[in-house]
Order: C-alpha cells, then sequence, then structure tokens
C-alpha cells in the first residue's frame, strides 16, 4: 500500500533538483582566466555582486568586477582585475593577484573610493599616478611582488602654464572643469575660494556636461559622484569683463563667489537657472 506520504517523495525529490541546479547556476563561472598554471573564475553572488575566485577561495568582491589583463613585473606574471560600486565617475580599485615566494597565490585590492588611479606598468613595478582636483595634493603610488605598496612621490595640482583669459574663448572646453586648467582663471578661483576650500568646489564639477556659450559668458555645471542634488557647482566665465563667477551648494543653501552684490546681471540670469530646486 503507497502511503500519502510516499506519493510526496517524488516531489520533493524534484523540488531538490530544481534548487540544487539554481545553486548550480548561480555559482556558474561569467568568466574564467588562465593564470599561471591556476584557473580564475568571476561569478555572480546571490546578492547580485560579482566574485572573483580561485577555488573557493574569494579574492575580491563588489557590484561590479571585471578582468583587466595579466602582465609582468620582474618577470612575473601579475593578473589585475577591477572592482567597482559603479555610478558616475568613480573609478573602480585594482585587485592584484600574484604568486607569492612561497609559492601561494596572493592578492591585494588597492583603492577604495572614487578617486583611485588606473595601474599603469611600468619598468620597476606597477605605478599608480593620481588624477588631481585643482588645489588637490596626493600620493604616487609604486607595487612590486616584493616590496608591496609603497608612496614613491607627491603630486601637486598645476593649471596649464601660460594660460590666461586671452586663451578661454579658443581653447576646447569640454567639460567645466577645464576652465580652472586655464592658469588665469584657477588664480581667480583659488583667491575666491581660498586653498581649503578649491578642491571641495571643485569636486562639484566632477558629473557635469559640456559647457555651454552664451555670449561671452562660458558656463558649465556638475555634482559630485554619487551627491548629485547634494553639493553641486557653478562655474562662470565672462571672456569679455575678465570675470569668474562661482557658486556651490553648501549647508542648505547656495554660496556666491564674489557675493552676489557683484555679480553682471548676464551671470545673475545663469545663476537663476542654476538655483531652482537647488536652495
Amino acid at each position: 500500500m503507497i502511503t500519502p506520504s510516499l506519493l510526496k517523495i517524488p516531489a520533493i525529490l524534484g523540488l531538490a533538483a530544481l534548487i540544487a541546479a539554481q545553486m548550480a547556476g548561480a555559482a556558474q563561472a561569467q568568466e574564467e582566466i588562465a593564470f599561471d598554471d591556476e584557473t580564475i573564475t568571476i561569478v555572480e553572488k546571490d546578492d547580485g555582486q560579482r566574485a572573483i575566485l580561485l577555488g573557493d577561495r574569494e579574492l575580491g568582491s563588489n557590484w561590479f568586477a571585471g578582468f583587466d589583463r595579466i602582465v609582468e613585473v620582474y618577470d612575473q606574471p601579475v593578473a589585475l582585475f577591477y572592482l567597482g560600486d559603479g555610478g558616475n565617475a568613480c573609478a573602480p580599485s585594482t585587485l592584484i593577484v600574484w604568486r607569492g615566494e612561497d609559492g601561494a597565490v596572493r592578492s591585494l585590492n588597492h583603492g577604495d573610493d572614487c578617486s583611485t588611479p588606473a595601474p599603469s606598468v611600468g619598468d620597476n613595478g606597477i605605478v599608480f599616478v593620481p588624477y588631481l582636483l585643482p588645489g588637490e595634493t596626493a600620493p604616487v603610488r609604486n607595487w612590486t611582488p616584493l616590496e608591496g605598496i609603497e608612496t614613491v612621490g607627491m603630486l601637486h595640482y598645476s593649471p596649464e602654464p601660460g594660460t590666461g583669459w586671452e586663451t578661454v574663448a579658443g581653447a576646447e572646453i569640454a567639460h567645466p572643469m577645464d576652465l580652472l586648467r586655464n592658469e588665469a582663471l584657477y588664480s581667480a578661483a583659488l583667491e575666491m575660494l581660498g586653498a581649503d576650500d578649491i578642491t571641495d568646489y571643485a569636486r562639484g564639477l566632477g558629473v557635469a556636461s559640456e559647457p555651454r556659450t552664451r555670449g561671452s559668458l562660458i558656463s558649465g555645471s556638475g555634482c559630485v559622484p554619487h551627491n548629485c542634488g547634494g553639493a553641486d557647482s557653478l562655474i562662470i566665465a565672462d571672456t569679455a569683463s575678465r570675470k569668474l563667477y562661482l557658486a556651490q551648494q553648501r549647508d542648505g543653501t547656495i554660496r556666491q563667489w564674489p557675493q552676489a552684490s557683484e555679480w553682471s546681471a548676464d551671470a545673475l540670469a545663469l545663476f537663476q537657472e542654476f538655483a531652482p530646486g537647488r536652495q
């Protein structure tokens, strides 16, 4: 006699097989990379993040993960991967994978913020040269299998020498930040904002579209990566009067440099277009 509980067994077994197949599908490698007689795989985890695995060992994971390239450093193969949260204008970190002197495969995730520089392979290792914002200072770092990450120098932001108001109109300005690469405009911004404030202001131009020209005014606006609508910046350069106007969302209001009473009517008109919804 077959009891009702026995009749349920095929269904239970079928459900278990289905779950096992789904779990196997979730762990299935999306990409396989041959590295120094090993196989590194990239898989998608249950939470949607992507993981970089060596066998069952996780070397790194994030919402975006991928293979960059295999290079040689001091005649030793080194695999480079990228890991990132995603989002506007955010650079990924670099996962470095190599075989240590003891024969074990090792990994290092270099960089943990939006300004992480991309790796560049040089004669003396893998170099990370930062992209600087106006007013910023940051270290240049070098990686080798024996020494790991070391600071090899410091970079200080500098505008393009020999540029001035007379070169603004003819310059190729594809991004609002390009205006601050001009020596005269950078000096004017530095004088108004001060050394402690100019980088925070420039960060507000990080995510932006191409500037526009209205008469003698070149203007552009942007926002901080992952914080659009929170610390947006506006820049206006008047090539006729050779005046610079700056504004940024701060503490629930919009600050202006110079003060509002010193803005021209045309510059104020652009400010009025920028201001709605930002204060």
